[in-house]
């Protein structure tokens, strides 16, 4: 994820695949580590969804599946997850064209 740090979320796609090679084969992946991958995985997966490429389905899958795993976690712990979880949701319906939600979940998730 250094690359999005870098502000290079092009260089993304290629660590993302090549993450997802590796991460079965990954031993005591720590629950920090989990929650920083599926957050950043679904803001990255709506962002590439966005560009309307080929690829467009699998992104959208991958912020969908991110979006409902911090919805889960949010579910148990609101106070840590529930704004990260708004957040996700108000780039999903960004992507879907309803700025009005989106903007609304966007407000929701840094009040």
């Amino acid at each position: 994820y250094l690359a999005v740090l870098r502000g290079d979320v092009e260089s993304f796609k290629e660590e993302y695949e090549m993450g997802l090679l590796h991460h079965n084969q990954q031993v005591g992946i720590r629950f920090m580590g989990k929650i920083m991958r599926v957050f950043l995985d679904g803001l990255l997966g709506f962002y590439f969804a966005r560009k309307r490429g080929s690829d467009e389905k699998k992104w959208t899958d991958i912020g969908e599946e991110s979006m409902k795993t911090m919805a889960k976690w949010a579910e148990g712990s609101s106070w840590n997850f529930s704004n990260k979880s708004l957040l996700l949701e108000a780039e999903y319906w960004f992507l879907l064209g309803d700025e009005i939600l989106a903007s609304g979940k966007y407000d929701e998730s840094i009040s």
